[in-house]
Formats: C-alpha cells, structure tokens, sequence
C-alpha cells in the first residue's frame, strides 16, 4: 500500500486498499510523491520525475503541518460548485474556466484530454463529468478492474491526508456524501511509524498494513 517507485505494496493484497469516508478526510497535503515535498522549489521538474524511480515510503519535516483544508483546495471547490448546478453543466465554474481557456489559448485541456472547439468542450462533460456524478449518486463507488484508485498520506498524529491523484472523483465523492471510497496510501510520516513501532522493510509489511486498516476504520 506504500508507493515504491510506481508499484504499491499490497496490490495484491485485500488489505492495500482503504474503504473510508471522504468526508472523514480533512486536509488535502498535495502530491502523491514524497520527493515533492521534500525538494519542491529546490530542484528542477525533470529531476523530480527521475526520483520517482527510487523508493521513500516515508517522509519526515513538516509536510503535514503545511497542509490546507479541502474545502480550500481550488479544484474541491469547481467539483463542489458542479455537483451544485446537478447536470447543467454549463452554468458550473467548471465549465467557464475551461471555457476560458479555450478562448484565450485555443484549446482546453483536463488531465490527457484536449479539447480545441466549444462542441469538443460540451462533449468532454457530456461524457466524462456527467456520466461520473450520475453514476455516483446513483451506484456510489463501482471498483472496476483498473481502476487508478487516489492517492492518500498518513500523517504524525496518525489520520489520513489526500494526496494527489485521483482527486476528482474523491471530491465528488466528498461532496454527495459516497461512501465507503477507496485510496491507497503514498506515504506515510517517519514520526508514525516510530510511535506505532513500524517499518517498511518486507518484513514488517503485514503489521503496517493490519494497522492502516485500523486508521480506516476510524475514518469510515
């Protein structure tokens, strides 16, 4: 369930995912790599995509403390105001703010996708925003094999933080009260692991994870 490179440990293992409530999750610490918050501003983008590569399950300093409220969190708060306008997507902030963009830069983007025309923009959230919170509302969350399941963090005090990755649906999720929902933990604060007598050597594997269950179980 600890992200090493790329490859989550616990894949496999029922117990590497973590059924919670979103609402249960208050702070949002941003990326889903260590890396980041130890050199952000210090080190160059491509370097940091290159120590992806390396292991660093856990992360000392003041991550944690540096982290804002979701609710303060700029794409919480478009996912938020969507989920308000219930289908009428074009009156969402969402929508006016890729709308904007295609107007002054000539294209739209979200994640992989681009859109360069207003009919492009209109089919992106008839297809992929629409179909999401209906299904949501309607299903709560369906695990469907492949699925990216986001990214989370347990910090000093021993409660979960949301990482980035996956986000979007975790907000929308949030925000119509869908649970349980599923994350995957990035990365966890050196100081837990020492109070709680953990380590992520192979060895100690079945405890951390026996014990990530408990802490979501107390956010579910």
């Amino acid at each position: 369930m600890v992200l090493v490179g790329e490859t989550y440990i616990g894949r496999n293992d029922s117990r590497g995912i973590l059924w919670i409530d979103p609402r249960k999750v208050h702070l949002y610490c941003g990326s889903k790599h260590p890396h980041y918050h130890r050199y952000q501003g210090r080190l160059p983008r491509a370097v940091f995509r290159l120590m992806h590569l390396f292991p660093a399950n856990a992360l000392g300093g003041d991550w944690d403390r540096g982290s804002i409220p979701i609710e303060q969190d700029p794409k919480f708060r478009l996912v938020e105001d969507y989920a308000r306008c219930d289908g009428r997507y074009k009156e969402s902030l969402y929508y006016e703010a890729l709308l904007r963009d295609l107007e002054s830069k000539g294209c739209a983007r979200y994640k992989k996708a681009v859109m360069t025309s207003r009919e492009e923009l209109d089919a992106f959230f008839q297809r992929h925003f629409q179909p999401l919170f209906s299904s949501l509302r309607e299903k709560g969350y369906v695990m469907r094999p492949g699925d990216d399941i986001g990214a989370a963090a347990v910090d000093r005090l021993g409660r979960i933080q949301k990482a980035g990755g996956g986000n979007h649906r975790f907000f929308a999720a949030r925000v119509l009260g869908v649970r349980p929902f599923p994350v995957r933990v990035s990365f966890v604060h050196t100081n837990w692991l020492e109070t709680e007598g953990l380590t992520l050597k192979r060895s100690g594997r079945s405890s951390l994870l026996q014990r990530l269950q408990e802490i979501a179980a107390t956010h579910a």
